[in-house]
């Protein structure tokens, strides 16, 4: 499974202050979690699971719903499935985490009422069961979907910085192609224009740089846009990427070149990574970098009211198999840090192009 097994990231006394209950009320819910009665008492048992001292426990007679996954692929994921677990422990639904490969053989074990994918299955029809997809792409028309605007978010930090007085703002993305089923619209090049008119700020397209990146790339590739950064006329007081990951070959550079952050250039990515570091299982060099950013990267967050959403929408295409397909954007949690400020007019301190 994604979210590490046996990894305790609180301990019972940090459990209990959380839920502002005695050490003994957190030991009696651990050896009889059935008991549990009030919100306070299920806001215990739901921190002892999602920190592996209780297995997920499931209420009888309840609805139970399966979460798919896809193993490894996005940094969200487990977390994720913490906030549909918090939803369902609220609404008494019993809640299933499985990878993508296992879903037939769990469907057979424990006959859910409905399935929640992370991700945009190919075989989503064959499935014969409501489904809802969360964090999809353009595509999510052909079934219920519920995801994050990401278009939204990018607009913000865009007017966050011209706020700051930035007029021209620098954005990458990795380049994506529009017919694939899964994918973020704000790595979609012809969408870069409206992170400008938006905001009425100039719109060049030297200023937006797209580029075909795979994690054994990554390195090569980054370099190369950030020389193509320094190398620009008239050089941009602001850069925005579409995910924090891409900031790292920013800062290492900059640090290099004497360039500060915010002072001389501010930053700003997406996907809060540093957020989910204690769900990853395996996070990978380039993610791991990523991390530890100083100072940490104002970016745009996955927003827990998502799993509330998805759970609503499923529970309507079972109690209704035949109600339309749904999209439903939800507005990104936007998360300011010291990464951006105010524009410096006398341009950085360092001027090199190398």
């Amino acid at each position: 499974m994604l979210l590490k097994p046996g990894r305790k990231i609180a301990t019972m006394n940090e459990i209990a202050a959380a839920c502002g209950v005695s050490l003994s009320t957190v030991y009696r819910i651990l050896r009889n979690p059935e008991r549990v009665r009030t919100p306070q008492q299920q806001s215990v048992r739901g921190l002892l699971m999602q920190n592996h001292y209780l297995p997920e426990f499931h209420p009888a007679n309840a609805v139970t719903i399966l979460n798919v996954t896809l193993k490894g692929a996005f940094v969200h994921i487990s977390s994720f499935h913490l906030f549909l677990q918090k939803v369902c422990l609220e609404r008494k639904i019993n809640l299933v985490l499985c990878e993508y490969e296992d879903v037939q053989e769990m469907i057979r074990q424990v006959k859910p009422a409905g399935l929640i994918f992370n991700f945009m299955p190919k075989g989503y029809r064959d499935f014969n069961l409501p489904l809802v997809v969360v964090r999809n792409g353009l595509n999510s028309c052909v079934c219920t979907s519920v995801g994050v605007d990401d278009i939204a978010g990018i607009c913000c930090l865009f007017a966050k910085l011209k706020e700051l007085g930035h007029r021209r703002i620098f954005y990458f993305s990795p380049l994506m192609d529009a017919r694939t089923m899964f994918y973020p619209e704000r790595c979609l090049l012809e969408r870069a224009q409206t992170f400008y008119q938006v905001n009425n700020l100039p719109f060049d397209e030297k200023l937006c740089c797209f580029r075909r990146i795979t994690p054994r790339t990554h390195d090569e590739v980054m370099s190369g846009v950030v020389d193509y950064f320094l190398n620009l006329p008239d050089r941009p007081t602001a850069i925005v990427t579409a995910g924090d990951v891409y900031c790292e070959a920013f800062y290492t550079r900059f640090r290099q070149l004497g360039i500060r952050i915010p002072e001389d250039i501010s930053i700003a990515g997406f996907d809060n990574i540093r957020r989910y570091q204690n769900f990853l299982q395996a996070a990978n060099p380039i993610t791991k970098r990523s991390f530890d950013l100083y100072p940490p990267v104002t970016t745009c967050d996955l927003p827990e009211e998502i799993a509330a959403c998805a759970i609503d929408l499923l529970l309507e295409k079972i109690g209704n198999p035949l109600v339309k397909n749904k999209k439903v954007l939800i507005m990104p949690d936007v998360i300011i840090t010291n990464s951006i400020g105010k524009v410096n007019q006398k341009g950085p301190r360092i001027c090199s192009k190398n």
